[in-house]
């Protein structure tokens, strides 16, 4: 049995005062966006554009979401299993990563044509009948933009390199991610 998993946005105004009350409580639920069909196991906001978020699911999609829009942006299948984690690059506003239980580190760029990874590494440490762990999570690195690292269901740590391309902000970046992100709005 699938079970659907919605992201909410919720809006939570703290009172200092610790007094009880009888009073109804409303809910912190201000906003609700279409679910996946399975557990999210991360949200993630863009750094470089307010409105913009990724979620990775159980249901093996990756979605880009506009915080206006019910409906993702995009959906992206990529084929790999579950998709545990997804990050943005602090350095390009259209690079992101995501990982997969099949044990790879998928990175994206908006920038393409086509909404398919631009690399597949192999990011998981091998375990029996040479499968790989699967990867939990990855995090690009804030001061040195050409570092990303990740970490397996065994507990290995990796550290990549990406390449100049991938690290180097495009002038259309922030264009391209705008784009997407605001055109839905306005409809």
């Amino acid at each position: 049995m699938t079970r659907e998993t919605q992201v909410k946005q919720c809006k939570v105004k703290v009172n200092k005062s610790s007094i009880i009350s009888s009073i109804q409580l409303k809910s912190p639920v201000t906003f609700t966006y279409a679910y996946h069909y399975g557990p999210v196991y991360s949200a993630e906001f863009s750094p470089f554009h307010r409105n913009a978020f990724l979620t990775s699911s159980m249901d093996q999609t990756l979605r880009l979401y506009s915080m206006l829009q019910k409906q993702p942006i995009m959906t992206l299948e990529p084929g790999e299993g579950v998709i545990y984690s997804t990050k943005w690059s602090f350095s390009r506003p259209a690079l992101f990563a995501a990982t997969t239980d099949t044990g790879l580190l998928l990175l994206y760029d908006l920038t393409q044509n086509q909404p398919v990874p631009v690399y597949k590494l192999e990011a998981g440490g091998l375990m029996g009948n040479n499968a790989r762990a699967p990867v939990l999570t990855c995090q690009f690195n804030q001061h040195q933009n050409n570092l990303i690292a990740t970490g397996d269901a065994m507990g290995c740590i990796q550290v990549f390199r990406i390449s100049d391309s991938l690290k180097t902000p495009l002038s259309r970046d922030l264009e391209i991610l705008g784009d997407l992100v605001d055109i839905t709005t306005e409809s």
